[in-house]
């Protein structure tokens, strides 16, 4: 297969087989930023009523439009895709593209690399300048297999696969910007495990980015059992919208990036990337160019509504009672609004009601307690001054005893202990006897009793003769 540019270069992708019918398919770039993805650009616009005529002596000379900015495909590469086996890329000219080789060389192949980026897997159409029409072959898992024929033996006949295993196939599309340098690039990562050939076991990864993306990079961060890490990866790409598995996602971010108006843009240009005839025009642009027309079913919807005229009539009738009958909701709404703020006012007031009443109760408690640390002071300091006038007493009372046992206070209690012996008294009657000596009356009255009922009586001497020689 040869990629012949406008400008005199060209590329040599590695030949494959596969089943080509066409000798030759035009790659042209992407379509005008307002235009549809894939679309020639048409004849120049007509010169606007009021235009600048030109100069005199130029006659039948025309004012050049001011370019506008265009979005073009400059890159293809494509991992495991059909007969292309490993990493392989083509670079498309900004002026045109002509790809020609030998049936089986990998045309169709590649065109339709650049198809299923616009397409969903279930709706795409492979190989259309081969079938024409009729049923192709090729689907997304005979590309991802690398499909190049068929073997037969006696349970029947299969498809012989360049990939026969667990494969993974990248495709990635870059476009840029004519008169600015952005980019954007359509990244399409299919994975079929082990050796199935359902479109449903194909798990599928979109991704739409303003940069680059290089494809090897992407296939060392694959994980055939978790993608994780390649959507970490891809991340740390500028503009990247990862879409996972949802094409409807993909597709709306493509068509906001390419910036496309037109819902059947994406169709039209897939289509028109494997054409090599259009067998009727006007069917091509009634279903892919034109937008649908609901005129004649509003119309056939107005001419059975007058059918019903009557119905709708009674119904308007009721519409009206029913009106009048709710007049005055509204300012009952109204009313009952105002009266659920209300009642949301006071609920709210009512719990702050324990906080409220909290806060009081914390400023009562709070000068309770100043008073009681208060209180606490004043006995700790009338204690003090007890403890103080304790240890005085303690201390005088020391003292006293010192010198009552200095001043001979030991003496007396031997004299005590000798006039008890002597005189029989008891220890109370020697306590009395000692108030005569300094003790009290009552004490100094029962000691006297005690020696003049013992010893005076006995002898005859009177009491009180007794007690004045106690006394002397």
């Amino acid at each position: 297969m040869d990629i012949a540019n406008t400008n005199n270069t060209a590329g040599n992708p590695e030949s494959g087989s596969g089943s080509e019918n066409v000798s030759e398919n035009t790659v042209s770039g992407a379509p005008e930023a307002a235009g549809l993805p894939g679309e020639e650009p048409g004849p120049a616009a007509p010169e606007a009523p009021g235009a600048a005529e030109a100069p005199e002596g130029t006659e039948g000379s025309q004012v050049p439009l001011p370019p506008r900015d265009q979005i073009k495909l400059e890159k293809l590469t494509v991992f495991n895709w059909g007969s292309f086996s490993g990493l392989h890329s083509v670079t498309i000219d900004g002026a045109g593209t002509l790809i020609t080789g030998e049936n089986g060389a990998g045309k169709s192949t590649m065109i339709d690399g650049l198809m299923i980026l616009l397409s969903s897997a279930g709706k795409a159409q492979f190989n259309i300048a081969a079938s024409q029409g009729d049923r192709s072959d090729r689907s997304l898992v005979s590309y991802m297999r690398g499909n190049y024929g068929s073997t037969s033996d006696e349970e029947g006949t299969y498809a012989r696969a360049m990939r026969e295993d667990s494969t993974v196939s990248v495709l990635e599309a870059v476009y840029r910007h004519t008169m600015k340098d952005d980019k954007v690039v359509l990244l399409a990562v299919f994975y079929l495990p082990g050796r199935s050939t359902a479109l449903a076991d194909v798990k599928k990864l979109y991704a739409v980015a303003e940069e680059e993306i290089p494809v090897p990079d992407i296939i060392r961060e694959f994980s055939q059992s978790d993608s994780r890490a390649l959507r970490t990866f891809l991340k740390r790409f500028r503009g990247i919208r990862i879409c996972d598995d949802s094409f409807a996602e993909y597709l709306t971010c493509l068509k906001y990036r390419l910036n496309i108006q037109n819902d059947n843009a994406p169709a039209l240009l897939s289509r028109a990337l494997g054409l090599k005839k259009i067998d009727n025009l006007t069917s091509l642009i009634r279903t892919l160019v034109l937008e649908p027309c609901d005129v004649a079913e509003d119309v056939r919807n107005a001419l059975r509504q007058f059918d019903d005229l009557g119905r709708t009539h009674d119904r308007l009738v009721d519409a009206r009672n029913q009106q009048a009958a709710l007049r005055d909701l509204p300012g009952e709404c109204q009313t009952m609004e105002s009266i659920d703020n209300e009642k949301a006012v006071l609920q709210a007031v009512t719990g702050e009601i324990p906080a409220f009443v909290a806060g009081y109760a914390v400023s009562f408690y709070e000068a309770r307690l100043l008073q009681i640390g208060l209180d606490i002071r004043k006995y700790e300091d009338m204690a003090a001054r007890l403890k103080t006038r304790h240890d005085n007493a303690q201390q005088e009372f020391i003292d006293y005893s010192s010198r009552y046992n200095s001043a001979g206070g030991n003496s007396i209690s031997g004299i005590e202990q000798q006039l008890r012996e002597e005189t029989g008294l008891s220890e109370a009657d020697m306590l009395r006897l000692s108030g005569v000596c300094g003790l009290s009356e009552d004490t100094a009255d029962r000691m006297i009793e005690n020696v003049v009922g013992t010893y005076a009586l006995p002898m005859g001497i009177a009491r009180n003769s007794w007690e004045r020689c106690c006394l002397r």
